[in-house]
């Protein structure tokens, strides 16, 4: 067997699947680095988080789950005021 085909066929059998967090962090990845080239200067890049924590309140309301997506931005502020 040639050694490329022994390659792949090892990288295919041994490949772990990606799980739906692994692909989310991913994305979360290549987001920032998108905001970070279309906004230079990271006193920007606020409104991009505000924006995305928006979006993420509409969807705790959306589900009914507006306690607890309060109490996550409790802890999100008063981990940023350490």
């Amino acid at each position: 067997m040639p050694d490329d085909l022994a390659k792949r066929i090892n990288e295919v059998v041994n490949k772990k699947p990606i799980t739906p967090e692994d692909e989310l962090q991913d994305t979360l990845d290549e987001m920032a680095r998108d905001i970070a080239l279309i906004e230079p200067d990271p006193q920007d890049w606020g409104w991009w988080a505000s924006y995305l924590l928006e979006r993420m309140e509409g969807e705790t309301r959306r589900r009914g789950k507006q306690g607890e997506f309060e109490g996550t931005i409790k802890a999100f502020r008063d981990d940023l005021n350490k």
